[in-house]
């Protein structure tokens, strides 16, 4: 997909309207928490009805070759920030499998996030493909897929990608999947990181992405190289979303 179609796709980018400036504020990790749901319910999607995920007929029964999808958070070039996201996704897991079991909480979990995020991608979807997943067997499904997948160390990787963290690893585990063998080995990812994930880095199925760096003077061919953080497949393109602050979503209008 191009550059052009992201900006015309209708909600696509979807503006933060921050009142606090810093990259760790509050407002920006409850939108990483906003973007964790979708991201779990669009995992579901890509998992049980690829048909509809690609935008296929709902007689057809299409295959997808590719496994996972992907989340990006981008929050700074700095990589005490990226930690600060790292460490915040992992709580929100944390709190996501403990809410999703705990009685009063469960319900609560349900109305706060979970159904929100459905009818979200739900909302994206064309009227024959929105009156099927309404029906409470497919969203009884949606949620069993749910806890199953954020209870999986396995299917659920959360990964720091920086220069910092490659220090961290032997040479021969990859920091960032780069074949397709490699990205297999789960069904979702969230990447988090900096400057190597704008070195047109390939992330096969990206879907999510909180994008909150600006440089102070983008140049035409950063943001191009930027941009790409959007994702390339068209066949999923109405189902794309990228949360970002009003600035940064204006500089790519423009």
């Amino acid at each position: 997909t191009s550059i052009g179609a992201i900006v015309r796709q209708r909600e696509a980018l979807i503006r933060l309207n921050n009142v606090d400036d810093s990259v760790s504020s509050d407002e920006n990790m409850k939108a990483m928490e906003i973007c964790f749901a979708q991201f779990l319910v669009l995992s579901w999607l890509h998992k049980r009805h690829a048909n509809i995920f690609h935008g296929k007929s709902l007689k057809t029964m299409h295959k997808c070759d590719e496994k996972s999808i992907q989340f990006l958070i981008h929050p700074s070039g700095l990589s005490t920030d990226h930690q600060d996201f790292k460490d915040a996704m992992d709580e929100c897991l944390k709190d996501f499998k403990s809410f999703m079991t705990q009685g009063a909480e469960t319900l609560a979990f349900l109305n706060e996030y979970f159904k929100p995020a459905y009818l979200k991608v739900l909302s994206k979807l064309p009227d024959d493909a929105k009156k099927l997943l309404e029906s409470d067997e497919q969203k009884t499904d949606c949620w069993d897929y749910i806890i199953k997948l954020t209870h999986s160390v396995k299917d659920l990787k959360i990964k720091l990608v920086n220069y910092k963290e490659r220090k961290n690893l032997s040479p021969q585990e990859p920091l960032v999947p780069i074949t397709p063998s490699q990205w297999q080995e789960a069904e979702a990812w969230v990447l988090i990181g900096g400057e190597i994930l704008g070195r047109g880095l390939s992330i096969p199925h990206l879907a999510i992405t909180l994008f909150l760096r600006n440089p102070n003077n983008p140049n035409f061919d950063t943001a191009v190289q930027q941009m790409r953080f959007c994702c390339y497949r068209k066949s999923y393109l109405p189902l794309l979303q990228v949360y970002a602050p009003s600035d940064i979503v204006q500089d790519y209008f423009d």
